[in-house]
């Protein structure tokens, strides 16, 4: 699912993140709806961690694509082929991989 492109950006942790719809981090994805939805993909190597920004009118999806970790503020345990849903109150969104790493799917709306 991951390929390095020119929309391709990597956080002050190990985490690798594409835009692929929308734009996230001064970067915009080719792909660009008039949706106010943002899909990223992100890739946590064992241990390391990624916190997204959301404002209080937006709601986020995640779809665990490999491996294992925790998401949120209590931490709840995800793995591969497992989604969440948060509706967040102004809040950053946080994900921990597990010791196998944790690639999922980002989708954040209004």
């Amino acid at each position: 699912m991951h390929c390095k492109g020119e929309y391709d950006y990597t956080t002050n942790t190990e985490a690798r993140v594409r835009v692929v719809v929308s734009e996230a981090n001064g970067l915009t994805s080719p792909l660009n709806i008039s949706t106010k939805i943002r899909f990223l993909d992100v890739i946590l190597p064992a241990h390391s961690s990624f916190e997204h920004e959301v404002t209080a009118d937006e709601s986020v999806f995640i779809l665990a694509v490999k491996g294992s970790g925790f998401i949120g503020d209590r931490q709840d345990a995800i793995e591969a082929n497992r989604a969440a849903l948060f509706t967040p109150e102004g809040n950053n969104i946080y994900a921990k991989a597990g010791s196998e790493g944790l690639q999922y799917v980002l989708c954040i709306s209004q």
